[in-house]
């Protein structure tokens, strides 16, 4: 019987052994479980933004073609949502062209942020008391009549 295995002398070196993996000697960048990692090149961090940018630029001009209805209820909630990922991609974006030191680039991010927020805008305004001489009345409403929740709960409230 001494195929017995001592596991704690066995996880001491593989322990070991992942302590010292990756670590170079060289000063450079550190992951947070502590091995090194290597810096990237300019190509590298050009070619992350742009396919960035372009994510997130698709997105911007996506929203623009919007299919569904928007005026209230779900459909406008989900619309707030795709507001909401332009102006993190657009902050994604901003992130990384940032780190890259891509001015254009970068104010190409900014530009996606803030049309984010303009669109998120124009329909959360009117719905705050914000703009509310040029908006009609079926856009200062967040649900649809019949389907707010004040309604659905009296309904159900009436129907026990």
């Amino acid at each position: 019987m001494t195929d017995i295995i001592n596991w704690k002398a066995e996880l001491k070196k593989i322990e070991r052994e992942y302590d010292t993996h990756g670590a170079t000697g060289k000063p450079g960048r550190v992951s947070p479980n502590g091995l090194a990692v290597a810096s990237l090149t300019p190509e590298e961090l050009t070619n992350g933004a742009m396919v960035r940018i372009g994510l997130s630029s698709a997105v911007a001009i996506g929203i623009y073609f919007w299919p569904y209805a928007r005026d209230c209820g779900s459909g406008l909630f989900w619309f707030l949502g795709a507001a909401l990922v332009v102006i993190v991609g657009g902050l994604w974006s901003a992130r990384w062209t940032w780190r890259g030191r891509m001015p254009r680039a970068h104010t190409l991010s900014l530009f996606i942020v803030l049309w984010g927020l303009a669109v998120g805008a124009q329909y959360v305004l009117p719905r705050t008391g914000y703009m509310t001489i040029t908006a009609a009345a079926s856009a200062t409403r967040w649900f649809c009549p019949g389907y707010s929740p004040r309604e659905i709960l009296t309904e159900i409230r009436n129907n026990r």
